[in-house]
């Protein structure tokens, strides 16, 4: 549960880029890697805010989209569209 996620302090920067966006009750967070522990944990504070006013609002969801990053390597958004073609 991220409300008993305990942040570490860390001798390292974080690093990436990440964005959230509101859409009715989806938060969709988007980040461009590669990016390290520390830039997750930097993260937190934005969730935990919005996560809070969205829950006031109702029942909500999260979408994270990953872009360059060991967890989605290059050519992985064609794979998976083609498979999702391919199973359809």
């Amino acid at each position: 549960m991220l409300s008993d996620m305990k942040l570490y302090p860390s001798k390292f920067q974080p690093h990436s880029v990440s964005h959230f966006e509101v859409r009715g009750l989806i938060l969709v967070s988007r980040s461009e890697g590669p990016f390290n522990a520390e830039h997750i944990q930097s993260l937190v504070p934005a969730f935990r805010e919005l996560g809070a006013a969205l829950k006031q609002r109702g029942p909500w969801a999260t979408v994270n989209v990953v872009e360059g990053s060991i967890l989605a390597p290059a050519g992985c958004h064609q794979h998976a569209a083609g498979q999702c073609a391919m199973d359809a």
